[in-house]
C-alpha cells in the first residue's frame, strides 16, 4: 500500500507545476457550448478548485484500490458537480478571441461538463494517469493527465495532455489573472501537475461545514462524495435551507438535523437508506421531520423501543395511542393519513425505571400499506387494532399479523379490540386459532372478552400493562 495515496473518493486540488496555479472551473463558458464553463488556472484558493476523484465508467476496480499508471479516472468539481471534460473541435472563448487562438491551436478545449439528462457526464470525461514511474498516485508527486478520447481515431490523432502555461486571459472580461488550460499533443514541462491538499471525503465535509459556519451560506451540496455518514456538527447550521446528499453511501442521517428549523429542501436519492428512513423520505415533509424528531428523542433515552399501531382505517388507533399517553379525549379527531409519531412514557412497577415507547400511528388506508411495511423493524411492540362491531375478519386481524411476521418473525404483537361500551358488540375472536397460527410466545390478546375504550379505565389499564410488559422484553 502506498503512503499518502490518492484513491477513488479522494478530494484534491490540482496544481500546475510550472506556474503553481490551481486548476479550477471558471464562470465563463465555451463558445461551442454555453452550458460548459471553461477550465483555467488561478492563484486563488477556494472550493471552486476542489476536485473529487471518481472511477471511470470503463473501470471496475474497487474503491480502496491504488491508482497506477494508465488507469482511467474522472474528476468532478465538488462545488458544481461538473466533470473535467475535453472535446473537439478547437473552439475559441466567447466574443472576440483572436488573441487566444495561438494558445488553443492545435489544442483541444477543456471545460466542465454535466449531462442534464442523468446528472453524470459522457465518454469524453475519462482521463488516463501517467505517473512518470511512480508505483501509484501520491500527494505531491508529479504526474500527467491524458484525455481518453471517445473513438480510436481521435485518441490517436488528437491532443490529449492536460496543459497550461503563462498565457494570461486578462483580455477576456472577467478572467483577469486566469491562465488558459487545454489539451496538447506533445508532453512537456507545461503538462506536469501535482495533487495537493488531499482529503478524505469525510474530512472534506467537515471542512465545508466549518467554512459555511464561518463565512455564511444557506445551502450545502455533498452529492456523489461517497460518504457513509454525516457529522452531527451539521446541527449547528441553524440557517441552512438546502442540503443535497444524493448518490452517497448513507444508511442514516444524524438526529441533529431535527434542529434545523429553516431546512426546506433535502435530497437523499441514491443512498442505501435504512427501511424506516427510506419510507419517511418517500412520504416526505412531515414524515421525514417526524423521523428526525423521533430519532433525536430516542437518543436521550436508554430504555426505549417503538410502539407501532396498525389496523384498518377508523378502528381507533390514534384514539388508543392518545388514551395510553393520557391525552384529553377528542371527539372530533381526524383520520390519520400517512404516519404520526408520538412518544409514550410508562413506569415499570418492578424497577421504577421509565420506559419510552415512540408510538408510530399508521393510517389504515390501503394506499399506505406497502410503504408502511418498510417501518416494521425490531425492537418494537406491535398493536394490531380492530373493531369488534365489524368482526375480526372484516378487521383483517390475521392479515395484519402476517404482514408483521413476514417482516419480523420474532416481533412482539398485541391484538387490541376497541370501540366497546354498553350495548356494543364484544370481542369475538378465535384466540386458539390465532395462537396456533402465530404462536403464544410473541402474540397476546389484550382485554380478554372486553374492549379497550376511553370510558373503560380497567381495560385501558390492561392495555397499558400489556404494552409495558411487551416493551420491557424488546431491544
Amino acid at each position: 500500500m502506498c503512503a499518502q495515496m490518492i484513491e477513488i473518493g479522494s478530494v484534491i486540488k490540482l496544481q500546475h507545476v510550472a506556474t503553481r496555479r490551481l486548476l479550477r472551473e471558471s464562470i465563463y463558458t465555451s463558445e461551442n457550448d454555453p452550458d460548459q464553463p471553461l477550465i483555467v488556472t488561478t492563484p486563488q484558493v477556494d472550493e471552486a478548485d476542489d476536485w473529487q476523484v471518481e472511477r471511470s465508467t470503463f473501470e471496475s476496480w474497487p474503491r480502496q484500490h491504488p491508482l497506477t499508471s494508465d488507469q482511467q479516472v474522472c474528476l468532478r468539481n465538488c462545488r458544481t458537480q461538473r466533470r473535467l471534460h475535453a472535446h473537439l473541435p478547437f473552439t475559441m472563448l466567447r466574443g472576440d478571441a483572436a488573441w487566444i487562438r495561438p494558445f488553443f491551436w492545435p489544442r483541444k478545449e477543456v471545460t466542465a461538463f454535466l449531462r442534464s439528462s442523468d446528472g453524470v457526464g459522457d465518454d469524453s470525461d475519462p482521463w488516463s494517469l501517467d505517473l512518470l514511474g511512480e508505483e501509484c498516485w501520491k500527494i505531491g508527486r508529479q504526474f500527467r493527465l491524458k484525455h481518453v478520447a471517445p473513438n480510436r481515431q481521435e485518441q490517436q490523432d488528437a491532443p490529449k495532455y492536460l496543459h497550461s502555461n503563462n498565457t494570461n486571459m486578462a483580455n477576456h472580461v472577467g478572467l483577469g489573472g486566469a491562465n488558459g488550460v487545454a489539451c496538447q499533443k506533445v508532453p512537456d514541462s507545461d503538462s506536469l501537475w501535482v495533487a495537493v491538499n488531499v482529503r478524505d471525503p469525510h474530512e472534506y465535509v467537515i471542512e465545508q461545514l466549518d467554512r459555511i459556519r464561518r463565512v455564511g451560506g444557506d445551502s450545502l451540496d455533498f452529492r456523489r462524495l461517497g460518504i457513509s455518514e454525516l457529522p452531527p456538527a451539521i446541527g449547528h447550521l441553524s440557517h441552512l435551507k438546502s442540503l443535497n446528499l444524493e448518490m452517497n453511501r448513507l444508511s442514516d442521517v444524524p438526529a441533529e438535523l431535527a434542529r434545523l428549523n429553516n431546512l426546506q429542501t433535502w435530497q437523499l436519492d441514491g443512498n442505501p437508506l435504512n427501511p424506516e428512513l427510506a419510507a419517511a423520505y418517500k412520504e416526505g415533509g412531515a414524515a421525514f421531520t417526524a423521523y428526525l424528531r423521533a430519532k433525536a428523542e430516542s437518543q436521550v433515552v436508554l430504555n426505549e423501543a417503538k410502539l407501532i399501531l396498525i389496523g384498518e382505517g377508523e378502528v381507533g388507533k390514534s384514539c388508543l395511542l392518545g388514551a395510553l399517553r393520557g391525552d384529553p379525549w377528542n371527539e372530533s379527531r381526524r383520520t390519520t393519513h400517512g404516519i404520526e409519531i408520538k412518544s409514550l412514557k410508562l413506569i415499570n412497577p418492578d424497577s421504577g425505571a421509565e420506559i419510552t415507547l415512540n408510538g408510530w400511528d399508521f393510517g389504515g388506508q390501503r394506499v399506505y400499506r406497502p410503504t408502511h411495511q418498510l417501518f416494521f423493524s425490531a425492537p418494537a411492540v406491535y398493536l394490531v387494532v380492530w373493531k369488534p362491531r365489524e368482526g375480526p375478519k372484516q378487521g383483517f386481524v390475521k392479515e395484519w399479523i402476517k404482514l408483521v411476521k413476514h417482516r419480523e418473525p420474532d416481533a412482539k404483537i398485541l391484538v387490541v379490540a376497541t370501540h366497546g361500551g354498553p350495548g356494543e358488540r364484544q370481542p369475538d375472536i378465535d384466540r386458539q386459532e390465532i395462537w396456533d397460527l402465530f404462536g403464544r410466545e410473541t402474540l397476546g390478546l389484550v382485554g380478554g372478552n372486553r374492549c379497550v375504550n376511553h370510558v373503560n379505565p380497567f381495560r385501558l389499564d390492561d392495555a397499558g400493562t400489556s404494552v409495558l410488559s411487551a416493551g420491557t422484553g424488546v431491544g
